[in-house]
């Protein structure tokens, strides 16, 4: 018979495998799991097949909570990853635009904030008619790189829809993550 200390049977799949196989658990005598790690990894993604939906939410709500308690930490990681994954992530980006899903999101949105809606217009408009500058033509206001959109740092109120400045792409992100309603700063 195999020594008891470096070997256990699974209780699952009834196999007699090493030690290292199982995960540790501090509360039986052997202080080894009774199941190996290849079954209670089946065990697991079973479960999460049987019940899919409650798993994504848990997982979601997980996310959500880590993100609350380090968001700094959270946005290095995602722009880490997006400077590896630059190109894979804009082709992901314009699939996803494309999608019904995405317009009808954008669709809610525009219902929701029809005054961001009409600043965004009379933005536009006035672009197209000569009276305000390309956004491609100006630099941002704050970290004097290319601009790529132009905020509206009074809100959104009719008069104050041709109020706006160039900033970035990350700077604008910057100022909305510091006022989130969108009124700037």
């Amino acid at each position: 018979m195999a020594d008891p200390i470096m070997t256990k049977r699974c209780s699952r799949c009834k196999l007699v495998k090493p030690a290292t196989d199982f995960s540790p658990n501090r509360r039986v005598p052997s202080g080894l799991a009774s199941r190996c790690k290849s079954c209670c990894r089946m065990i697991m993604r079973q479960y999460r097949e049987a019940h899919l939906e409650e798993t994504r939410k848990r997982d979601r709500e997980c996310v959500r909570r880590r993100r609350k308690l380090a968001p700094e930490k959270h946005r290095a990681a995602n722009r880490k990853y997006y400077e590896e994954h630059r190109e894979e992530c804009n082709t992901a980006r314009c699939l996803h635009r494309k999608t019904q899903a995405a317009k009808d999101s954008h669709r809610k949105c525009c219902k929701k904030h029809p005054e961001k809606r009409a600043a965004k217009t009379a933005v536009q408009l006035a672009v197209r008619e000569g009276s305000l500058l390309a956004i491609n033509k100006r630099t941002c206001t704050e970290c004097g790189k290319q601009a790529t959109d132009y905020h509206h740092p009074n809100g959104y109120d009719r008069e104050n829809h041709l109020n706006v400045i160039p900033l970035c792409h990350a700077c604008h992100m910057k100022i909305h993550r510091i006022c989130p309603g969108g009124s700037g700063r």
